[in-house]
């Protein structure tokens, strides 16, 4: 993604690094969690910029990216299902009232 678009950067993650930089965001920092969608962009966008700032100029961990389960069989969808989960769900949290 980024080598198509360098100005997003910023704001482009492997999944499991966003995930392992979430714990690290100060809710105190950022806007209220509302449910207003002008608000929940902002949160949003307040989140992805708390993130990249974690992040300094690290690259993702091997460990971050996810696998491919395409053609891997049951468990492996499962374990890469789990693994979005683990990121997601903390987002929705951290994102939603």
């Amino acid at each position: 993604m980024v080598a198509l678009r360098p100005a997003a950067a910023e704001r482009t993650f492997v999944l499991g690094e966003f995930g392992r930089l979430l714990n690290g965001v100060d809710k105190s920092t950022l806007p209220p969690a509302e449910v207003d969608p002008e608000a929940v962009r902002r949160r949003g966008a307040a989140i992805v910029e708390a993130a990249h700032r974690l992040r300094g100029s690290e690259t993702p961990l091997l460990t971050d990216d996810l696998d491919d389960p395409w053609g891997r069989g049951d468990q492996t969808f499962q374990r890469v299902g789990d693994e979005i989960e683990d990121t997601t769900v903390p987002f929705a949290t951290l994102l939603l009232p």
